[in-house]
């Protein structure tokens, strides 16, 4: 759409075809956060990895999450973790989003057909176009000077960002996992926003 074009990078003809799927019927979506954003433009890190599979007969979606903090060993990045390939692979294949979406099939055998970026500034501008999604937040929020208290409540794209990225506070005792379940739920709720929107 154009709503998401105008914030967002996506492709998929820098794509080696021998990634791609093979099944007519399926076809996925290599979805990428960049955290990088004023004053962090060279940092760079996947802050969100999720490959969206859309079934075509049955009209269905499925995303796969992949955490940020997935140990792929320190002969690919010099953390070892997944969310530096895309800016600081030591293995030049496997930089940039072509190269993150190149070892996602090699080392997990999942076709990547097509892929989109988004940065935390065209997260923010695309929630704000939408007028916020409504989140049933689950625990308190305090990041970066934006507070959110539980409850049910339409979040603008700034509380939105802090929503999806926040892992540490009271009832955020397993880190990124619990960041992988608030980044779930948030996107339960856009969905919802967007299918309500386009009736």
């Amino acid at each position: 759409s154009s709503l998401f074009a105008n914030n967002t990078d996506t492709n998929g003809a820098g794509l080696d075809d021998s990634i791609k799927n093979v099944e007519e019927d399926v076809i996925n979506f290599l979805v990428v956060g960049i955290d990088q954003d004023d004053g962090r433009e060279t940092n760079q890190l996947t802050d969100t990895i999720l490959v969206v599979s859309f079934h075509v007969k049955d009209k269905n979606v499925t995303v796969l999450q992949i955490p940020r903090d997935t140990y792929i060993g320190e002969e690919y990045t010099s953390t070892g973790k997944i969310n530096a390939l895309y800016a600081s692979s030591h293995v030049e294949e496997y930089k940039g989003i072509e190269g993150l979406a190149q070892f996602i099939y090699d080392k997990l055998n999942i076709p990547i057909d097509h892929y989109a970026t988004i940065t935390m500034k065209g997260f923010r501008q695309v929630i704000d176009q939408i007028g916020g999604v409504e989140v049933d937040v689950p625990n308190p929020i305090n990041l970066d000077g934006v507070e959110l208290d539980p409850g049910k409540q339409v979040l603008n794209g700034d509380q939105a960002e802090k929503f999806v990225r926040q892992r540490h506070g009271e009832g955020y005792s397993n880190g990124d996992i619990d960041r992988l379940e608030m980044q779930r739920l948030f996107m339960a709720s856009l969905v919802n926003k967007l299918l309500s929107t386009s009736k």
